[in-house]
């Protein structure tokens, strides 16, 4: 007897089974590759934007430092021209040789920060007599940030060929002609998106006051650093002092020139993130041929010692955002060779290969420095849960790196203080017969914990003019209660400053949780901004600006709560006034009439856009007899 041999095929369950598990793995697979190729091109953006910084770096350094070399100083030719925060002009014999460039003439100009035009023997001190060009000639070279070539560095002059809105491109030239772009996807004066600054490109040190002191230009309170404040206002170096220059230091911020959907870099803002990758390098350059007097004479001999007793603690009170640094400087810095001039900071986190420079500190003449490893660290601060080890090195003038100080590490960062509140809206009360704006928010998750860890809250509030903080103050408290919703009211009766919001004016609020146990603050919430009151109307607050799928690129869905008027009695809302501006406009334009329909909230789809170009939006609530602004939002079309 043979057994029975049966050509039975898989049943429908089976293959169905069959068919769901492989479709899973497909789809693991696919989520893996997706999440390897997103890191790739962040590491991509990172690398370009790194290389776009080290080569801009490395140009300005070997030809400022050759700035007067070979002028002609028997006829007074000096050696800089200009010395503004985005641009610097120096005199230099670089291109020599027989087929070198020859020296400017009389017939050529080149344009200064101020607008003017330099033209040979201008300035005091030059004598050029009958000359058509000076002896030796020493080309006249401008770095700049001028795109549209009149001298004054603006946002007009940006690179508008990438997808980054704050890119801006340098440029070299020879005698008033533009013969290079050196480098481009490099930040200029604009404020980031939290308000805060970049630092200027070059900043200048000198014997401004002949005493044998250095200074930095528009340092106003003296303590080798520029403030936040000093940014705002600094100029250029004035004419009759540019002979007093000793030192240039460089600080070159290159960012990606592809925008990241996913990525936040640092001096985000909720509903304003930076979506580039950022590298921040600098350098100081003392060029070669800028005289003897006693303040310019330094040894700039051997390699500088190294900075040592490097410590690496986390610090307190901050919620686990900040790592704080404190080493001794180089022995070379207030003895020794006596020409450090500046520390230069590396990180890196457990698991990866590389060490990153995170930093630089220009020197003070002090025995010890400190720095904080924060959110506005280049490439963002440290993360909860992450270990980081650190080194530090110094620079001399010429310049030399020093050997690593000791390595500290691992440290991680940890979470103290209560988790911050989230403030959700802020809006001129509606249908009320006072000056009052409502500021609604979330409490902290510490907040509904059992027991609760936070007594109460602090709230602050501000007001702004064309994005510069004008003021801030504390305005109030809350208690806590466990509440998942808490609203305060700003009005003369409400805010502890007896001040009520004044019409006319924009208004931002932030919160702070404050511990129960030990008062230990929370870290500050989202800034939420850019109420303007009214005292008639409540403004309506944009929500979100999407880029609208699968339409090549051409339009954006804008979407906006409304404006809390409407529930008022009469209705004095009448429409919504869209109103739009691309990132090479100047002047806002209305394009678009939404009529006021007692909905909750509202939207409208922008077409016929240009791809890859950064549009800003506005929406006015117009009433009868007035009309008031929202809050302003970004958005790129790509898909």
């Amino acid at each position: 007897m043979f057994g029975r041999i049966t050509d039975r095929g898989f049943t429908l369950a089976e293959m169905i089974i069959t068919l769901f598990a492989g479709a899973i793995f497909v789809m693991l697979s696919y989520n893996v590759l997706t999440a390897q190729k997103k890191a790739a091109d962040a590491q991509n953006q990172y690398i370009n934007a790194q290389q776009n910084a080290r080569i801009t770096l490395g140009a300005l350094e070997e030809e400022l430092r050759l700035a007067g070399t070979n002028i002609d100083d028997f006829n007074g030719q000096p050696i800089f021209l200009d010395a503004a925060p985005y641009q610097v002009t120096f005199n230099a014999d670089i291109s020599n040789g027989v087929s070198g460039v020859l020296g400017m003439t009389t017939d050529q100009d080149v344009p200064l920060h101020d607008g003017t035009k330099y033209t040979i023997g201008i300035f005091p001190g030059e004598k050029p007599g009958a000359l058509q060009r000076y002896n030796n000639n020493a080309e006249t070279i401008r770095f700049t940030l001028d795109r549209n070539d009149n001298g004054i560095v603006g946002r007009e002059d940006r690179y508008i060929e990438t997808q980054n809105p704050e890119d801006y491109a340098l440029y070299r030239e020879e005698n008033g002609e533009r013969n290079d772009i050196v480098g481009y996807g490099l930040r200029g004066r604009e404020a980031y998106p939290d308000g805060k600054f970049p630092q200027p490109l070059f900043k200048y040190y000198g014997d401004y006051n002949a005493d044998g002191v250095v200074t930095l230009w528009g340092d106003n309170d003296n303590d080798g650093l520029l403030s936040q404040t000093e940014i705002a206002v600094i100029t250029a170096v004035p004419r009759k002092v540019l002979d007093k220059i000793i030192d240039i230091e460089i600080t070159v911020e290159a960012e990606s020139n592809v925008m990241e959907a996913g990525f936040a870099g640092p001096h985000s803002i909720p509903g304003d993130t930076r979506n580039y990758r950022s590298v921040v390098m600098t350098s100081k350059v003392r060029p070669r041929n800028i005289g003897t007097s006693s303040a310019n004479l330094h040894p700039c001999g051997d390699s500088p010692g190294a900075p040592s007793g490097l410590s690496a603690v986390d610090t307190p009170n901050d919620n686990g955002t900040t790592i704080t640094l404190d080493f001794s400087g180089s022995n070379d810095e207030l003895a020794g060779e006596e020409d450090i001039t500046k520390y230069t900071v590396y990180r890196k986190r457990d698991g990866d290969v590389s060490w990153m420079c995170i930093g630089s500190i220009v020197t003070k003449a002090t025995a010890t420095y400190s720095m904080e490893d924060d959110a506005d660290t280049p490439g963002g601060g440290p993360e909860i849960g992450e270990s980081y080890s650190y080194y530090v090195t110094a620079w001399d003038c010429r310049p030399q790196e020093s050997n690593p100080s000791n390595s500290v590490g691992p440290v991680q960062p940890v979470a103290n203080g209560p988790a911050p509140p989230v403030l959700m809206n802020a809006y001129d009360t509606p249908c009320d017969a006072i000056d009052e704006i409502t500021v609604v928010m979330a409490g902290s998750a510490d907040d509904l914990t059992d027991g609760g860890n936070v007594s109460y809250y602090k709230i602050y509030s501000g007001q702004k003019k064309t994005g510069t903080i004008l003021s801030k103050a504390l305005i109030g408290t809350i208690p806590a209660d466990g509440s998942n919703i808490y609203t305060f009211k700003d009005n003369v009766n409400g805010n502890m400053t007896g001040v009520a919001p004044a019409a006319g004016n924009y208004y931002y609020y932030m919160a702070e949780a404050i511990g129960a146990v030990d008062s230990i603050p929370s870290v500050s919430s989202n800034e939420f901004s850019g109420i303007y009151y009214s005292g008639t109307l409540s403004s309506c607050q944009i929500t979100n600006v999407d880029d609208f799928p699968d339409d090549n690129g051409e339009s954006l869905s804008i979407n906006w709560d409304a404006s809390p008027s409407e529930d008022c009695l009469p209705n004095d809302v009448v429409c919504y006034l869209i109103k739009r501006k691309a990132v090479f406009e100047s002047d806002w334009a209305v394009i678009y009439s939404v009529t006021a329909s007692n909905a909750s909230s509202y939207n409208y789809v922008d077409t016929g856009l240009q791809r890859g170009t950064q549009y800003s939006y506005c929406v006015w609530t117009s009433g009868a007899n007035d009309d008031v602004p929202s809050n302003e939002m970004d958005g790129i079309p790509l898909n």
